[in-house]
């Protein structure tokens, strides 16, 4: 009896790694036949990016009283303060300087702080060499909060354009309260 169902074991055993087998064959079976049913198509992109200087850039202004950063494209002006119920210009913070004649926008991308301490806020951007006013843009003022900028600023090659901001605080503006303006220089290529 023993070697009866040692055989019989042995047969079963048998069958069962038979059957084993056969599921493990059926189951890659079904994963190779899905995976390879799929039908993919594919649209390739490459883009080069290469740097380069820009038709127009800052330059630094003739203005001691405020302290004008330039990293690049980046230009940051601090140290414009007005009193309360006066108007106040700083002219010449910043240059507009350009290689090239280049048409660009002035766009305002933020007015942010303490806005309720402006009666208003404007730039002129003028011609350094004739003292030509170029454009005049209303940052913020009662009907344009912010104001939108301008568009199509034609600047010829070799000019420079001084941005001079002027600015009035309302008559109640408190002290230590701040206004920070973002803008944009946007050149059509």
């Amino acid at each position: 009896m023993e070697g009866g169902l040692k055989r019989g074991e042995n047969k079963m055993e048998k069958n069962l790694k038979k059957l084993l087998k056969m599921a493990i064959l059926l189951v890659s079976s079904l994963i190779i036949a899905n995976a390879s049913a799929q039908v993919y198509n594919y649209l390739h992109l490459t883009a080069t990016i290469s740097s380069g200087a820009l038709p127009i850039n800052w330059d630094y202004g003739t203005n001691t009283n405020v302290t004008t950063t330039i990293n690049g494209a980046t230009c940051t002006i601090s140290g414009m303060n007005g009193s309360a119920g006066a108007t106040t210009v700083y002219n010449d913070t910043v240059r507009i300087v350009a290689s090239s004649n280049t048409t660009f926008d002035l766009i305002i991308d933020d007015v942010s702080g303490n806005t309720s301490i402006l009666d208003y806020m404007l730039i002129r951007l003028r011609d350094n060499a004739t003292d030509t006013v170029k454009a005049t843009i209303i940052v913020w003022d009662a009907s344009n909060q912010p104001g939108t900028g301008q568009n199509g600023l034609n600047i010829m090659a070799n000019e420079q354009w001084e941005v001079e901001w002027e600015f009035k605080l309302a008559s109640d503006a408190p002290a230590g309260e701040t206004v920070t303006v973002t803008l944009r220089l946007r050149v059509a290529s």
